[in-house]
């Protein structure tokens, strides 16, 4: 490890990062051929844009503009749709939304070249992006680790009359080269820190839209083109969704906070400039307010990683860092160090957070098909929870009053407020949430649904392998056995919420989210006035 500071300080100097419009050749480890076929000159290319919802620092529409640049393309087309793997309730829709219409007041010169829509039936969807391919020199796809949804673009691969590429832009690592599947995010970050210089020098380009792609022709209509029926396609310009199928759930409201990209650099400017000196000291404080907010922007691609591990070190090399030390720091003596070659504490927890317990998510849905079920979790938690699951809780509280914060734990109410009102939740007390699911739930399985069904109804980031991490974390994977033994968590890690109100502060934070004990105001009827 000790050979490789040297390397990654030298990897990760600004003028190493991509800059706008410099040629970008997609590493091959980034890339999936689904169907292969040649590539006739002058025909579009198509974009299918349904995981990483951002027209910068993403390898799918760089490989896209490749494609388009080398084969003399008469048109760049891109399609956009949300994840036929989320779950859509109306937050998720307004989300999504809101970076549907960024995209097309940015790509207006495209005319029809840029359409988006919500398939009110994927398979029907398929087969008319299927038609619209066969007209083309290419289609390129978003990758993603989930097994179902790389057997949908299997099948898309298998009947395509074109080339079909699915290309990777989920982290820093790319899925490809992920050794194994690895049971602690120890082992994980080890090979991390050991793959990530080489992987710095090559990122996708912050704007390959407009400097390395610059035509504008409209695209006239045509009986295969755009992939959608009417009724599926937005009126993009108003404010309201205008497309959304009769299956979105309308009992989830949306949410103040906008989608999209703009919004999202936004909160990561401000991030950036105000709190993350200070993340390491302060981001377990729900008071502090310390915590960055971008998980659900980072689980709809609005916000790249790649383009926030350049900013974490070119503001690191602001303040001093590498030049103020010659050698490795202290922390990073350690056989397996959770500090960066160096970095300030505050840069190098939030680089942990990102490059570690983001991508140790898809690491295992890289190689596990179950990655959120019961039998995913480590043999040692399934069977020490087994052995506890008649033990007496303390109390058991239906999916309705846990949803509407009805129980009698002031803290884990404003949480579950938080999560309810805002779609996000703190980042301590979700582990917390999870632990007094668990113990007021009547088996370890049906806590682990409620989870689930929390989460992915009411989080921005529901739906998202990091959250299925957490989520899991909490009966024991990525974790080890604790003692002493416990009922109904037996050695499975332990958090009482009278712990946590001793070491946090929390004042301000009930104050904005509490409700009395057992005594929610709120019901699913608020949701059906909304």
């Amino acid at each position: 490890m000790k050979t490789e500071h040297p390397r990654a300080r030298e990897a990760v100097k600004s003028h190493e990062f991509p800059r706008p419009g410099h040629a970008i050749a997609v590493p091959r480890e980034r890339i999936r051929l689904l169907r292969d076929a040649p590539i006739p000159l002058s025909r579009p290319i198509i974009y299918w844009m349904g995981v990483q919802h951002r027209l910068s620092w993403n390898f799918a529409l760089d490989r896209a503009v490749e494609i388009a640049q080398l084969c003399q393309a008469s048109h760049l087309l891109v399609v956009e749709t949300p994840a036929p793997f989320q779950r859509l309730t109306a937050r998720h829709f307004k989300f999504w939304w809101d970076a549907v219409r960024e995209h097309s007041s940015d790509l207006s010169a495209w005319g029809r070249g840029f359409v988006a829509g919500c398939p009110h039936r994927w398979e029907v969807f398929l087969e008319r992006l299927l038609q619209a391919a066969s007209h083309c020199g290419a289609l390129i796809v978003d990758d993603f680790p989930y097994h179902e949804y790389r057997e949908l673009l299997d099948r898309l691969g298998n009947k395509a009359q074109c080339r079909v590429e699915a290309v990777d832009s989920c982290g820093l690592l790319p899925l490809a080269v992920h050794p194994r599947c690895f049971p602690t995010a120890r082992g994980f970050r080890r090979v991390v820190q050991e793959l990530l210089p080489y992987w710095l020098q090559h990122l996708p380009d912050p704007r390959p839209v407009g400097d390395r792609w610059q035509r504008a022709h409209h695209v006239a209509s045509a009986d295969w083109w755009p992939p959608f029926t009417p009724e599926e396609m937005p009126d993009l310009s108003t404010d309201s969704p205008s497309c959304e199928p009769a299956w979105v759930d309308h009992t989830v409201p949306p949410v103040r906070e906008r989608g999209g990209s703009k919004a999202a650099h936004a909160r990561w400017r401000h991030f950036l400039t105000h709190k993350i000196e200070h993340y390491d000291s302060q981001r377990n404080h729900p008071d502090a307010e310390a915590t960055s907010g971008l998980s659900g922007y980072l689980h709809f691609g609005m916000i790249s990683p790649f383009e926030l591990v350049r900013d974490i070190f070119r503001r690191a090399n602001e303040s001093g860092w590498p030049e103020r030390t010659n050698s490795p720091s202290p922390a990073a003596q350690k056989p397996i160090p959770t500090n960066w070659w160096g970095l300030p504490s505050g840069f190098a927890e939030f680089l942990d957070q990102l490059l570690v317990w983001r991508e140790i998510g898809f690491n295992f849905c890289v190689f596990q098909r179950d990655y959120k079920s019961w039998n995913s979790l480590p043999e040692w938690a399934r069977r020490t929870l087994t052995t506890h699951r008649r033990d007496p809780r303390p109390k058991i509280y239906t999916e309705s009053q846990l949803a509407f914060s009805a129980t009698d734990d002031i803290l884990w109410n404003a949480a579950q407020t938080e999560l309810r009102e805002h779609g996000r939740m703190h980042n301590y007390l979700r582990m917390l949430w999870g632990k007094k699911i668990l113990e007021w739930s009547p088996t370890p399985e049906s806590a682990l649904e409620t989870m689930i069904e929390l989460n992915d109804r009411y989080a921005l980031d529901g739906c998202d392998p990091n959250s299925y991490t957490g989520i899991c974390w909490i009966l024991g994977r990525y974790d080890r056995p604790w003692g002493p033994e416990r009922p109904i968590f037996g050695t499975v890690r332990y958090m009482s919420t009278a712990s946590a109100m001793r070491k946090l502060r929390v004042k301000a934070y009930l104050q904005k989210y509490g409700t009395a004990p057992g005594n929610s105001s709120e019901g699913p009827g608020l949701f059906d006035r909304l």
